[in-house]
């Protein structure tokens, strides 16, 4: 074998070798990319849970207070049920039912985008279900309507309707 046959087989020998580690580079980066989208993927979901645990948390809270302070139940029950109150407890019940509505609204949104569970998003679409449908609910929400998206405004007025 001349010199010139053996510098051609290393040249070949290292062709292929090269050609191997660029596949095996391919791969390695492949399944890099693959466990780096799935820990982001658990990392979304970890961040969601957490966001509908901290709002629950809030729920809880409130429900919890509403039990102890009988003034604030009466104050929700009055507003609710569209019962006759001063200009500053209407204030204080519409400001209360504009944070619910956003509420809502975050969770409309993600499970529009299919970012929350389906669990978290039954619940509060049943509850809203009846909570819409309270005069006091129907009546703040006319008014303030028009300062929401305009799928979640629909999406509120046929709960309203449905009665």
């Amino acid at each position: 074998m001349t010199a010139m046959e053996i510098s051609q087989v290393l040249g070949n020998i290292g062709e292929l070798v090269a050609a191997v580690a660029v596949v095996v580079s391919l791969v390695y980066v492949a399944v890099q990319v693959r466990d780096n989208s799935r820990l982001i993927s658990e990392n979304t979901k970890a961040q969601q849970m957490a966001a509908e645990v901290s709002s629950n948390d809030g729920n809880r809270a409130l429900n919890l207070e509403l039990i102890k302070n009988p003034e604030l139940l009466n104050f929700v029950q009055r507003g609710m049920g569209d019962l006759e109150m001063d200009e500053m407890d209407a204030q204080r019940f519409a400001l209360w039912l504009r944070m619910v509505m956003e509420s809502h609204m975050t969770y409309f949104v993600q499970n529009k985008r299919g970012l929350s569970g389906s669990e978290v998003w039954e619940y509060w679409s049943h509850f809203f279900d009846r909570f819409c449908t309270r005069p006091g609910v129907v009546h703040v929400w006319q008014r303030m309507r028009n300062d929401f998206d305009e799928s979640f405004r629909s999406y509120i007025d046929a709960k309203i309707t449905s009665d």
